[in-house]
């Protein structure tokens, strides 16, 4: 989506809704809330997908094969998803104090990381950290779409794409953990969101 595309979609959203006043101020607030509602509708769609392909798998080889092949054949979308979480905790200044990629019980990997900072600053590393499967998921995919996919010629090619594809979009989905942790700290997050439209729009407008 450009960003042309995306003015576009605020522009008729205010068109619709004429009670709403076209300002700074409204529009980062109307921008944040997209954003917001995006990734919660795209981590909800990927967690369906996920599970519709778990009952199909299990209808075809049985439940125990699928999800032996849901969880440790696509072993690489949980490097993907437990990597995805250890960089936004590092990155907005959590210390990373370990990475497991070995199943404990029903969790597949994990990350243990320390928050620090201030309480918004440790909100904001929780919450950033908790969503960044969803985030980096979508990038990744992007990317094999755009420089691998065109570059794919033989049988092999196409089928290890796919397993990328498939092994990293069924590791997207959330844990009762990573939603925990989101909603812990989603007000500062929503909040910075908003000061980043505002700053963003200032600069632009």
């Amino acid at each position: 989506m450009t960003e042309n595309t995306v003015n576009d979609v605020i522009d008729e959203l205010f068109r619709q809704f004429s009670f709403l006043p076209d300002n700074l101020f409204v529009r980062a607030g109307v921008e944040t809330l997209l954003v917001v509602l995006l990734l919660l509708a795209i981590g909800m769609i990927i967690g369906w997908i996920s599970a519709i392909f778990g009952r199909i798998l299990a209808a075809l080889i049985g439940g125990r094969a699928a999800f032996v092949f849901r969880n440790y054949f696509t072993w690489l979308g949980t490097v993907h998803h437990e990597f995805s979480h250890a960089l936004f905790a590092f990155v907005t200044g959590a210390r990373v104090r370990r990475i497991s990629l070995i199943p404990h019980g029903q969790a597949l990997g994990q990350v243990d990381y320390v928050p620090r900072g201030g309480r918004v600053l440790q909100a904001l590393q929780m919450s950033l950290s908790s969503i960044a499967p969803i985030i980096c998921g979508m990038v990744t995919e992007t990317l094999l779409l755009i420089f691998v996919l065109p570059k794919c010629d033989i049988w092999w090619e196409y089928a290890l794409f796919w397993y990328f594809a498939v092994s990293i979009l069924l590791h997207m989905t959330l844990s009762k953990e990573d939603m925990t942790n989101l909603w812990h700290g989603i007000i500062p997050t929503v909040f910075v969101l908003y000061c980043v439209f505002l700053v963003v729009g200032a600069v632009t407008k």
